[in-house]
């Protein structure tokens, strides 16, 4: 993990830096820091304030921008609410000790305050190399990449409409049930609650829901025997399957973690989204 960073609105973070994205774990570390909503500004650090004091889990999805005008634009004609631009700079420390400053800017997707999950883009305005680095990237448990990142609603096919603004109608497929975006590099599923536990059997979810939220995410490893033993070396429990093996939401802090060694999305002949998860 990247050394523990502090955000100039009260939060603080680390990363899991993968193949062309990360996991970013947030904290609260100064509650007097952090700024409530407005009407026009939403707040990272209430949000995630508000979502930390009802439970743990996945509360962010962060949408990979590499112009933040031009993004904010095309997103406004195609008729997404977004929250005032957002802009903030942090310290980030390298692997050699040595820090460096970082700079973000990030467009807020719907102005919601409903604590349960939240779209945002991010443009990075720093160098790529001095935030992906390959000392922060190599695991021992030999992951490497983000697969699919997993969601759950009461009736999927709602958010079709939402995902249309998001993405090109191409990558958006409707199978039985489950809704299916595609990007470049993973892939959304959005199942309902009984399709989820069909797929990972006596899981821990919330079995009746409000709004789609956030429950998971399928991680690749290069072998899957050595995610094993280090995962047995920590005394973490995971339930075994075919070639993978996935943790319980329950006892992994409100997130169902799958690992496995080959990918079975359809995003790999997608080349034409113009925002994926960073």
């Amino acid at each position: 993990m990247t050394p523990r960073a502090e955000h100039p609105f009260g939060t603080v973070n680390q990363l899991i830096q993968l193949e062309d994205n990360f996991l970013e774990l947030v904290g609260v570390g100064n509650l007097s820091l952090i700024p409530e909503h407005n009407r026009e500004e939403f707040s990272f650090g209430a949000f995630n304030r508000d979502y930390l004091s009802e439970r743990e889990g996945f509360s962010m999805i962060a949408l990979k921008s590499n112009d933040w005008k031009k993004d904010r634009d095309r997103l406004s004609a195609a008729g997404v609410d977004l929250s005032a631009p957002f802009e903030f700079s942090r310290e980030a420390r390298q692997p050699d000790g040595k820090l460096e400053t970082m700079g973000f800017k990030l467009s807020f997707i719907g102005t919601k305050r409903n604590p349960k999950l939240k779209f945002f883009t991010c443009n990075h305005l720093h160098q790529r190399d001095l935030f992906f680095k390959k000392e922060f990237k190599i695991h021992k448990n030999t992951a490497y990449k983000i697969d699919e990142v997993m969601l759950i609603a009461e009736d999927p096919a709602e958010y079709q409409k939402f995902f249309k603004r998001l993405v090109k109608e191409e990558n958006i497929q409707e199978i039985s049930t489950e809704l299916i975006i595609s990007s470049i590099n993973e892939q959304y599923t959005i199942s309902t609650p009984s399709d989820f536990l069909k797929r990972f059997p006596g899981a821990n979810i919330p079995v009746s829901i409000g709004d789609m939220e956030g429950v998971g995410y399928r991680i690749l490893v290069q072998d899957i025997e050595i995610t094993k033993e280090c995962l047995v070396s920590k005394g973490i429990l995971f339930t075994e399957g075919d070639r993978k093996i996935w943790l319980d939401p329950y006892s992994n802090f409100g997130v169902l973690i799958e690992f496995a060694m080959e990918t079975c999305q359809s995003y790999k002949d997608k080349s034409n989204l113009n925002l994926f998860t960073s």
